[in-house]
């Protein structure tokens, strides 16, 4: 008696190909009501204020000139999920279209991440040890808590969840 054969190789890659597939839509469409993260300009100030003052100078200075090229890389990653949700919305779905999206958001984040690299690099090149030091030690503040008595949205509506009850003593 012969079963049906299905190799296992491909079974493998419908499968991750699936599991992409769907945590994309997933990280695409679910998006928290979060308040964005700081910018650049807010995150290199916080830490200038815990340099010497020549090495603050430096940081600011560079940050002036990379900012904008930083900033503008946050705006298209920031735009590319309702560029997403346009696509794949559209009566007559084009999977270029699709793919040239994530193309362009690819070469988006290279850029940034290279113009955020550089600031970082001539940064330091230019500060004195003791500024290196300091940025080395640094530690960002935690997230703001949610508002009390807010567990935050679900992302299929409503509140979300209520809170568990405390832990039995």
């Amino acid at each position: 008696m012969m079963g049906i054969v299905i190799p296992t190789k491909w079974v493998l890659t419908a499968s991750l190909a699936l599991n992409v597939f769907l945590g994309t839509v997933l990280v695409v469409v679910y998006r928290p009501n979060h308040p964005p993260p700081p910018g650049i300009t807010e995150i290199a100030e916080r830490i200038a204020v815990t340099l010497p003052s020549a090495d603050a100078a430096i940081l600011r200075e560079v940050v002036a000139v990379r900012a904008p090229e930083i900033e503008s890389g946050h705006r298209t990653l920031r735009a590319f999920p309702d560029q997403v949700r346009a696509v794949l919305g559209m009566s007559d779905f084009e999977p270029g279209a699709l793919r040239q999206l994530f193309t362009e958001f690819s070469a988006a984040r290279q850029r940034m991440d290279d113009a955020l690299a550089a600031l970082v690099i001539e940064a330091a090149t230019r500060m004195s040890h003791e500024g290196r030091a300091a940025i080395s030690r640094w530690n960002p503040p935690p997230p703001p808590p949610p508002p009390f008595g807010h567990n935050g949205p679900s992302p299929f509506g409503g509140n979300g969840p209520p809170p568990p009850p405390p832990p039995e003593r």
